[in-house]
């Protein structure tokens, strides 16, 4: 009689614990937008590499980096099916300011948009360089086809429950095949997919990134069902991935040779 009360107890907590996942997605399913906002933290450099650096002035840039990332934000515009993610950075600013804020761009790797497009299974990378906007442009992968390792690993953030997933991202730099460690926290209680740059695909709003020294935290999201304009990027030269790297590759030789 006891093993049948038990039974029975926890099948209703069972019950309940479906009640309140059911309700939870009833209520984000009727909030088809939504804004989220990220903060983001680098590991600070060694100080021994500090000490071994020479140059003043390379010192100094690095210093300036550190003490101005804070002021960096990332935001996160997203509908049911697509999204941009943009850095916002203060208004006014000195050209140093200006000439740091440039270098944290690419340090951090948030370029200017990142807009997202699952109706027409497209990336488009909004990046100023060498003097030029450039559109890159490629096609949405699903992760699991993408080298992502979904694990059973789970923890809360910012009172959301995350499952964890994680990949070896393999790319070539100066002429040398590199690795970097990629970790992602999605929600899948909050069921878009989407997070910050093109980090996106995952069965649930990524709420934390790990991209090698750099990480991008989820400090607040407002869902709602009215609409915050999602506007693609259309003006700079439209690019794939290749033919940008390919024009980088020339920039380089060019700048060698002369």
């Amino acid at each position: 009689m006891l093993q049948l009360n038990f039974k029975i107890r926890n099948m209703k907590h069972i019950f309940y614990i479906l009640f309140i996942l059911f309700q939870l997605n009833n209520i984000y399913s009727q909030k088809k937008y939504g804004k989220a906002y990220y903060s983001i933290s680098v590991e600070p450099v060694d100080q021994k590499e500090k000490l071994e650096n020479k140059n003043q002035l390379v010192d100094n840039l690095i210093s300036s980096m550190e003490k101005n990332i804070e002021n960096i934000k990332v935001y996160l515009n997203f509908s049911s099916t697509e999204s941009i993610s943009y850095i916002e950075t203060p208004l006014e600013k000195t050209p140093y300011e200006e000439s740091i804020f440039k270098m944290l761009s690419l340090v951090l790797r948030t370029g200017n948009q990142f807009y997202v497009s699952y109706d027409d299974k497209t990336i488009i990378f909004l990046k100023e360089s060498l003097g030029e906007e450039f559109l890159i442009n490629k096609k949405v992968i699903d992760p699991k086809q993408d080298g992502w390792l979904f694990l059973n690993e789970k923890k809360e953030i910012n009172g959301f429950l995350c499952y964890k997933a994680i990949r070896d991202f393999e790319f070539i730099r100066k002429g040398i095949k590199t690795i970097r460690k990629q970790i992602v926290w999605y929600a899948p209680e909050i069921p878009f997919r989407f997070g910050p740059r093109d980090f996106i695909g995952f069965p649930g709003l990524v709420l934390k990134l790990i991209d090698g020294k750099i990480t991008y935290t989820l400090r607040n999201i407002k869902l709602s069902k009215t609409l915050e304009k999602i506007e693609k990027p259309t003006k700079g030269k439209k690019v794939s991935e290749e033919e940008y790297e390919k024009i980088l590759q020339e920039s380089s030789v060019y700048y060698k040779r002369n």
